[in-house]
């Protein structure tokens, strides 16, 4: 839904993102009530706040959040009768001037872009800075530096990050050593290949397809390895080789995020996010199928079971999920403070999905839902207590908490079953019936985050009242003595 700022109407805009800074006072740019501005000067404050929504919003943040923070950047500057909307692949806002003057409106393409965190946190960090009174052509030109900075880390570095998710899913499905180890180089061959991909304009229809197609005939060949009795490959399951490198293409925290715009009443955005997520998923299924009927022409077939029928014990189980968000994090160039509370904000949701998977009814059709909603919920709620006393960034600390709870081996599974894994195989009711329980995980994923984070806000802003006032009257204490 839109969110328009009017001047004249006093809106009390929602929080945004928990880290974005509280003004220093009075003494902001935008202090007091919008007054006309010059044309000029509206244009580079439009410009501006959507050259760091840009940034902000390939970097996952919801759009909500993006359009807000926008808002109270134009704000900050005095620009007031401002509109601001997100379509996904496009950004918009138009100023409404005062005294009948003419509309300005500014429109920014979003591009693709790869996820960098610590970018994200600095836009942030500046948005906190506009918001105490930072000059518009201060920020402008510290924007500028932020969009044209390198990565914090080489490229290598979000490689293993990317395969180190891979290698830490599979620890759930197995005890062997052997098959992290294989699954890790196997991410690594699969980023570099998208990568290559990515630089030559492929669709991402078509890499999603090329590189699940990769990885099952890589597992292909290991199964007839495991035929001829190779002893590297002794004890590994190829269909687990497949189910754990499949899990860094498959788009669950797409489904997540179009979720939470949809709950947050951006519709486009959501159908944008939804279709690109099938669209993706689909491109994983076509290319699995089509390796499994080029591995049969081969002469070395494959038999693949989407379901792990083992799990690791509890303990090796709360290690993955907190390997997982730390390297998900990493992989997206995220502050080492963000990359090791990921870890521990992903253990704490896993904690809550645990528990609230045992207090539900044994046998209910809704329990993976409740379940992941519960740990979503516990994570925002946790999360938004922390970073309200920390310039993190706070999405990005939620998004890779939550990677572990995403349905990508659920969706993965439900496509699977619809085509399966030779003709006359498929069930296509029981597939769909799979798809949508990862759809509906998705959205409790989503409606969980949310509400921790609304949640926490007040009970973490009365904390910090709390401390400011304590610290100041131990403040006066200390002058009176002196």
């Amino acid at each position: 839904m839109p969110i328009t700022s009017d001047a004249e109407s006093a809106i009390d805009l929602p929080q945004p993102d928990a880290t974005l800074p509280e003004p220093a006072g009075s003494g902001a740019p935008g202090a007091g009530a919008p007054e006309e501005q010059p044309p000029t000067r509206v244009q580079k404050v439009l410009r501006l706040a959507l050259r760091m929504g840009d940034i902000l919003l390939a970097a996952g943040m919801p759009a909500h959040d993006v359009v807000v923070l926008m808002l109270r950047i134009a704000e900050s500057y005095g620009i007031g009768r401002v509109h601001f909307d997100i379509t996904y692949t496009a950004m918009m806002t138009s100023y409404y001037p005062p005294r009948d003057g003419i509309p300005i409106t500014e429109i920014r393409v979003v591009r693709a872009a790869p996820v960098d965190f610590s970018r994200a946190q600095a836009i942030e960090k500046l948005a906190g800075e506009i918001r105490a009174g930072l000059p518009l052509e201060e920020a402008s030109a510290a924007c500028k530096r932020i969009r044209e900075a390198p990565s914090p880390y080489p490229w290598w570095v979000a490689t293993a990050g990317k395969a180190g998710v891979a290698a830490a899913v599979s620890v759930l499905f197995s005890g062997s050593w052997k098959l992290p180890l294989l699954t890790f180089a196997i991410g690594i061959l699969v980023d570099r290949v998208l990568a290559a991909l990515r630089e030559r304009r492929f669709p991402p229809f078509f890499s999603q397809l090329i590189a699940a197609g990769l990885i099952t005939l890589i597992a292909a060949l290991i199964s007839n390895a495991l035929n001829h009795g190779v002893y590297l490959f002794i004890g590994v399951r190829p269909s687990l080789v497949v189910v754990s490198g499949i899990i860094m293409l498959v788009a669950g925290m797409r489904a997540v995020g179009a979720a939470q715009d949809a709950i947050d009443e951006f519709y486009l955005t959501a159908l944008a996010r939804g279709f690109q997520a099938a669209m993706h998923t689909a491109g994983i299924v076509v290319g699995i199928v089509i390796a499994l009927y080029l591995s049969r022409a081969l002469n070395f077939p494959i038999v693949l079971l989407p379901n792990p029928d083992t799990v690791a014990s509890l303990p090796r189980q709360f290690i993955a999920v907190a390997l997982t968000s730390a390297l998900f994090a990493l992989s997206c160039y995220a502050s080492p403070k963000t990359i090791a509370l990921s870890g521990a904000m992903g253990f704490i949701g896993y904690a809550g999905y645990i528990l609230a998977a045992a207090a539900v009814p044994a046998g209910a059709g809704a329990a993976a839902v409740l379940a992941s909603t519960a740990g979503a919920a516990l994570t925002a709620w946790v999360a938004t207590m922390i970073i309200r006393r920390a310039t993190l960034p706070g999405f990005a600390l939620i998004n890779a908490a939550l990677i572990p709870l995403v349905p990508g081996l659920t969706l993965f599974t439900g496509l699977f079953q619809m085509v399966g894994a030779a003709p006359g195989t498929g069930d296509l009711l029981e597939g769909a019936l799979i798809v949508f329980q990862a759809a509906g995980v998705a959205l409790g994923i989503a409606a969980g985050a949310s509400l921790g984070a609304y949640l926490g806000r007040p009970v973490a802003d009365r904390l910090r009242r709390i401390r400011e006032t304590a610290l100041g009257q131990l403040g006066g204490r200390r002058r009176t003595q002196k």
